[in-house]
């Protein structure tokens, strides 16, 4: 079996597609303002694992595939079409505070998060592993997030979610081109770190549903007032 059709089998990665907090239907501004500082924190972090992956690794092909990613990442030589900037833009001009998404205090879990970006990126297969469990979820997890703020703010459109729909498949494209003529063990080291990045967002994002639902306001909707079993996030997923 081809290692992009073990990779896109993967229990973990189908997980994160279904997460249930992409799931729900109502959302406060608040607490979606939560989701927004504690996911600013792995956004604003990914342009240096792809620019300490490019200088570490030494297979040129992978050197040309990730600095192609970073690229895009970074605005193609616009600073106000990078992605973090944008991402501040689409969110002030909604009326979140910028202070809220940039300086609130991690999770643990979205430290742990970024910890495994910055262990895995000098190091070329687990540097694989992170980049493709990234790449091959990015678009399910922005608009996910992006349904969120549609349903607290009514946005009709996003720029931010917008750059993913038009970027995101050169970036899958590119990320496929990383992980070719591997050995059966190397593929296996790839997977093994794909999955423990997926299982670290899985732990990111049930963290973030977690505190929606242990909201004190009497006032918050049904799925907010009772937190969900924590093995929810284990349910069978379906294959993308």
């Amino acid at each position: 079996m081809d290692i992009r059709t073990k990779l896109k089998s993967n229990s973990a990665r189908n997980r994160l597609y279904h997460h249930p907090l992409f799931q729900l239907n109502t959302v406060d501004r608040d607490k979606v303002s939560l989701l927004l500082g504690q996911y600013w924190r792995p956004l604003h972090f990914f342009p240096n694992f792809l620019s300490r992956m490019v200088n570490a690794v030494p297979q040129l092909a992978v050197k040309t595939a990730v600095s192609t990613i970073l690229f895009e990442e970074l605005g193609e030589g616009r600073v106000d079409k990078a992605h973090e900037r944008i991402y501040l833009a689409s969110l002030t001009d909604l009326g979140f505070a910028e202070t809220a998404l940039t300086d609130a205090e991690p999770f643990e879990e979205t430290r742990r998060l970024v910890e495994i970006y910055a262990e895995t990126a000098e190091d070329l297969l687990p540097a694989l592993g992170s980049l493709y469990a990234t790449e091959s979820t990015d678009l399910a997890i922005v608009s996910g997030i992006g349904k969120l703020i549609t349903a607290a703010t009514g946005a009709g459109e996003i720029p931010w979610v917008d750059i993913h729909i038009r970027q995101e498949p050169n970036h899958v494209a590119q990320t496929d081109l990383t992980v070719v003529n591997l050995t059966p063990e190397e593929e296996e080291q790839v997977i093994a770190h794909a999955e423990r990045m997926w299982q670290a967002w899985n732990e990111f994002f049930t963290a973030i549903e977690r505190s929606f639902c242990n909201s004190p306001e009497r006032s918050a909707p049904k799925e907010f007032r009772t937190c969900p079993d924590p093995q929810r996030a284990g349910l069978p997923a379906y294959s993308h």
